[in-house]
């Protein structure tokens, strides 16, 4: 199988970049919704295409960091698997590099994953499934942890709230003051409505225990920096309940994952940490300065985050306050050259020329397109 890709990786004005060639082994997979094959074929080869201007590639057999933009001219399919609902797929791709930097290629983002938030809690009385939001935020930051190539996820299940109310009584200080507090960059925001079992029906008499029960859920990314809003799907799916009325369904269980209602959550997660992942993926690593001794800054950037020694970050005169980030001198920028790191930290040296006495804790970071 040989064909164009009619996919659009890339604005016109990229278009008419110089460009350069070469194959690539990339890899992808989709849930399979719907017993739709064909659908999630096509899904899972634009996750693996995604893949080229991202995380690590096989380019010639060997693996290295893929971090420009491209086009695709040809791809050739290789092989595909099913596991668990799950469609993968390995193609080869004729892909061209354009030569533009994506802002974030190459490192990774801290999210924040707080326990998901159930609107309609009488929902969970069938099955007895109290604690299926906290379930369910454990298995989407297992999986953006296990699949992810451009994000991991702080999984806060300890932290129970109500989003709607949140933005209700708080505008946007809560995702600030909850990225603040736990390091990240981004906040993920889950709300449950629909977890409803079609009514019981009879068949001589006797009630019948399969019925399709349904999922629907809202999911909002916010940007830690701003406490905004930057983006919202939202998720649906049913599946048959096999369970009878009186069960209270262990979540811990491989035998609720691997019913056919298990499955289709699973696959849903599957699709919102993809979405997650690809949203986020192009964008700058941002941080912040955690102590100054004169040339030498530690920041709270580290390997976690893809920064490694000999990297340079710019450092941004501008701090977090009670109306978000501010500029205290929009001319100023330094940069540090990484020397130590540490999972989720680092130490720098400020670059010959640069201010000693600017930089104060909580200036602002930005890991953008200073790699070694």
């Amino acid at each position: 199988m040989s064909k164009p890709l009619h996919l659009a990786l890339l604005s016109a004005c990229l278009m008419a970049a110089q460009v350069s060639a070469q194959w690539l082994t990339l890899s992808g997979s989709a849930p399979i919704g719907n017993d739709d094959l064909t659908k999630a074929r096509e899904e899972a080869i634009r996750n693996a295409l995604a893949k080229s201007g991202q995380g690590e590639i096989m380019v010639n057999g060997v693996l290295g960091p893929a971090t420009e933009l491209t086009q695709i001219g040809e791809y050739q399919l290789l092989s595909e698997s099913i596991s668990d609902g799950i469609l993968e797929v390995t193609l080869r791709a004729d892909v061209r590099a354009v030569g533009n930097q994506c802002a974030g290629a190459g490192f990774r983002f801290a999210l924040t994953l707080p326990r998901a938030d159930v609107v309609h809690r009488q929902h969970l009385v069938p099955g007895s499934l109290y604690e299926f939001d906290a379930a369910l935020t454990r298995l989407l930051a297992n999986t953006i942890n296990g699949e992810a190539t451009s994000l991991f996820a702080h999984e806060r299940s300890d932290i129970s709230v109500s989003f709607g109310q949140l933005n209700q009584d708080y505008g946007d200080q809560w995702a600030r003051e909850m990225s603040r507090d736990d390091n990240s960059q981004y906040v993920v925001a889950i709300s449950i409505d629909d977890l409803t079992l079609d009514p019981h029906e009879t068949t001589l008499g006797w009630f019948e225990d399969d019925r399709n029960r349904y999922f629907g859920a809202n999911l909002n990314i916010y940007d830690g920096l701003t406490g905004q809003m930057i983006w919202h799907k939202r998720y649906r799916t049913q599946g048959d309940w096999p369970f009878k009325r009186s069960d209270a369904v262990e979540l811990g269980s491989s035998h609720f994952w691997n019913s056919d209602y298990g499955r289709q959550i699973r696959q849903q997660v599957v699709a919102m940490a993809q979405d997650i992942d690809g949203t986020l993926h192009c964008r700058p690593l941002h941080g912040r300065v955690l102590s100054v001794d004169q040339e030498r800054v530690t920041i709270n950037l580290g390997s976690r985050h893809g920064v490694r020694v000999g990297d340079r970050v710019s450092l941004q005169n501008r701090q977090q306050g009670e109306q978000g980030w501010w500029n205290r001198d929009p001319d100023s920028e330094d940069i540090l050259v990484i020397q130590q790191v540490q999972l989720e930290q680092a130490v720098g040296t400020l670059m010959p020329g640069s201010s000693y006495t600017r930089w104060q804790p909580m200036d602002m970071v930005r890991a953008q397109a200073h790699r070694r």
